[in-house]
């Protein structure tokens, strides 16, 4: 009986052992797994930053134009109100000759 129990006992111990190497290779594929999602978040944190610059980029952009456009709308309104004073000048010389 004693050598059943020994039998026994080292066949638990085989399938312990294997057991544990499977656990071990799981936690090594998990680890792998794990480091391969880490660096695609890198990745896309990457990114996301670059379009996070090129936004800002953009906007920025897009904000001179504005002020650019309000100016030159500011100097045509300033010419057209010019022009306006000018020929109610001539007119009024005008006008004036006439009597």
């Amino acid at each position: 009986w004693k050598d059943k129990e020994i039998n026994r006992l080292e066949d638990e111990v085989c399938r312990l052992r294997s057991d544990c190497a499977s656990a071990f290779q799981g936690k090594v594929d998990m680890q792998r797994e794990v480091d391969r999602n880490n660096a695609h978040l890198e990745e896309w944190k990457y990114r996301y930053q670059s379009l996070e610059g090129n936004l800002q980029d953009a906007s920025d952009a897009y904000r001179e134009l504005e002020r650019e456009r309000d100016a030159i709308l500011l100097q045509m309104a300033a010419d057209r109100d010019g022009r306006i004073q000018q020929m109610a000048e001539e007119q009024s010389e005008r006008s004036g000759l006439a009597i």
